[in-house]
């Protein structure tokens, strides 16, 4: 990912990324795209109480969004984090930390948050944001 490093705003078209799923396969948002919603999730730490949520409200997300998992670890610890959680979506390796970096990107020095997640409309813009739980407020 080569795209110059600012904080995704409401309305920005999400720049497309591919990484390797839980089976090696390339994944990303224009592949995992499906005419809904596509919630990502970009988990830097604390992964299984990160994550866990996710896992609990999966009957009630997939009726809505699909959902793209990114962590930092590699395809085989994201197998075992994926199957220990029974999450039902790909979980993508992340392992360079370019496309985590992109999308958690705060400015301001910020320190990275252990969970961002990012909601895409189905045309794959920027609905909103939230970092570590709280909503993103964005300035107009």
């Amino acid at each position: 990912m080569t795209t110059t490093q600012t904080a995704l705003e409401p309305g920005d078209a999400v720049p497309n990324f591919v990484l390797s799923d839980v089976r090696g396969e390339a994944s990303g948002p224009v592949i995992d795209s499906r005419g809904k919603p596509l919630t990502l999730v970009f988990c830097t730490a604390e992964f299984e109480r990160n994550l866990a949520p996710f896992a609990t409200e999966a009957a009630r997300l997939r009726s809505v969004t699909d959902l793209s998992i990114v962590t930092p670890l590699s395809i085989e610890r994201n197998r075992e984090l994926a199957q220990r959680l029974d999450l039902p979506w790909g979980v993508l390796a992340d392992s360079a930390g370019d496309v985590t970096a992109h999308f958690t990107f705060q400015g301001g020095g910020a320190p990275r948050p252990a969970l961002t997640t990012i909601i895409l409309d189905s045309g794959l813009r920027v609905l909103a944001t939230e970092r570590d739980g709280m909503p993103e407020r964005h300035v107009d």
